[in-house]
């Protein structure tokens, strides 16, 4: 069953925070669902865990924050 999750992110080019709902089994689905990030983006952090996954897009000039939402569901 899947889970609501609220995703932020924001880049250093831009720098406009978009915080957005979806509904996914995981946090690496739920960022991809995000209409502001970029699938290249995500390929190579998919694997690591939340931390290490934060710390390499903060090399990569964006930030992102994956928080599941608790529901009565």
């Amino acid at each position: 069953m899947s889970k609501l999750f609220a995703v932020s992110y924001i880049d250093f080019f831009n720098n406009d925070l978009v915080t957005e709902f979806h509904r996914a089994d995981n946090w690496q689905t739920a960022l991809e669902l995000h209409t502001e990030v970029d699938a290249e983006d995500t390929a190579h952090i998919r694997s690591m865990d939340i931390e290490d996954a934060k710390e390499e897009a903060f090399n990569c000039d964006w930030l992102f924050d994956v928080v599941e939402v608790p529901t009565d569901d």
